[in-house]
């Protein structure tokens, strides 16, 4: 056993490890729960407002942290952005991959693709659009083979080909940025030995 575990007891006096964005105000408490069965209760109760604002900023902190961990640096960023957006919409997930691609890259996906057809979408109406689809839609319309969601199939390839495009645009952004100055090299002289 861990030295402590930590649970959220929630108003109805059940445990629960994780919480949704759509549970938090029902928890009670924290318990701390220690290897040799001490157990200490936490609900913030009588704390100053500069104490809870440095429980928020430490949650944020490593909230932000745990997207990252253990991922190479495009992922990471990836990850990092899509849980900023998706705290922003109001949505607390545990994982960025939990909500499907970002709304903003599906947005802009939309609009490009509507400008292939000869369609001109204001981005603004495209995050309106996209605000509106429900996470398994989202994710549906990522994927290159699509998904189904409720039982119908949902393939749009053209909206995967922007996504992907546009992955690929901030990667190469990304690179350029991080690229150090180049360097010189002698490609004749390097094959002559």
């Amino acid at each position: 056993m861990a030295a402590m575990s930590k649970s959220y007891i929630m108003k109805d006096g059940s445990k629960v490890q994780r919480l949704h964005h759509d549970t938090i105000g029902d928890v009670s408490h924290i318990l701390l729960a220690f290897a040799d069965g001490t157990e200490i209760e936490y609900s913030g109760e009588g704390e100053s407002d500069r104490i809870t604002a440095c429980f928020a900023w430490h949650g944020r902190y490593q909230k932000l942290g745990d997207t990252s961990a253990g991922k190479d640096v495009d992922e990471a960023i990836e990850r990092t952005a899509a849980v900023i957006e998706n705290c922003l919409a109001d949505q607390w997930v545990a994982q960025a991959s939990e909500a499907g691609p970002r709304a903003t890259d599906l947005s802009e996906a939309l609009v490009r693709v509507a400008a292939e057809q000869g369609v001109t979408m204001a981005p603004e109406r495209a995050v309106e659009i996209v605000s509106g689809w429900s996470v398994e839609y989202k994710k549906a319309v990522a994927k290159e083979k699509g998904a189904k969601v409720d039982g119908t199939l949902i393939c749009v390839p053209e909206i995967y080909a922007a996504l992907q495009t546009i992955k690929a645009e901030r990667a190469a952004a990304r690179a350029a940025k991080a690229k150090p100055e180049a360097a010189t090299l002698d490609y004749a002289a390097l094959a002559a030995g």
